[in-house]
């Protein structure tokens, strides 16, 4: 009997500590959304100026942002299975428990993978804009 007392508390920490991961990564995927946002935003002012030479290069930039949101919806939707796998009191058995830790480390996979995608689509953004400023500045 002591030793599944210790399980019970063992598994209600793990159940805790997930759902603080889980926590971080809804506000982790908050911010990446609402930053796409912005480079989709700080895209159409620099369209408004009418620069006809940007619009091939726009388009490129849109497509991405458009590749992003639909990574950071995907994510969105598997941590919210995720939720519901810690959520239900389903950590228990061997099998299961296994499952729940496969899917932990896939979400950390899943969640440097849009971060580093997001992270790099801005750095080249940044760049070219940058790059196009300092050309108009010159013209």
């Amino acid at each position: 009997a002591g030793k599944r007392l210790i399980n019970n508390n063992m598994q209600g920490d793990l159940s805790i500590q997930m759902k603080h991961e889980s926590d971080a990564w809804k506000r982790k995927i908050v911010f990446l959304s609402d930053e796409n946002n912005h480079l989709r935003s700080r895209l159409s002012v620099l369209l408004r100026k009418g620069d006809a030479g940007l619009l091939v290069k726009a388009e490129e930039f849109h497509e991405s942002f458009l590749r992003n949101d639909e990574m950071i919806n995907m994510l969105r939707r598997d941590i919210t299975e995720f939720d519901t796998l810690i959520s239900d009191e389903y950590i228990g058995g061997d099998g299961f428990t296994n499952h729940l830790f496969y899917r932990l480390s896939q979400l950390r996979i899943e969640i440097n993978v849009v971060e580093k995608y997001f992270n790099d689509l801005q750095n080249i953004f940044n760049d070219y804009l940058t790059q196009e400023l300092r050309i108009a500045g010159e013209g």
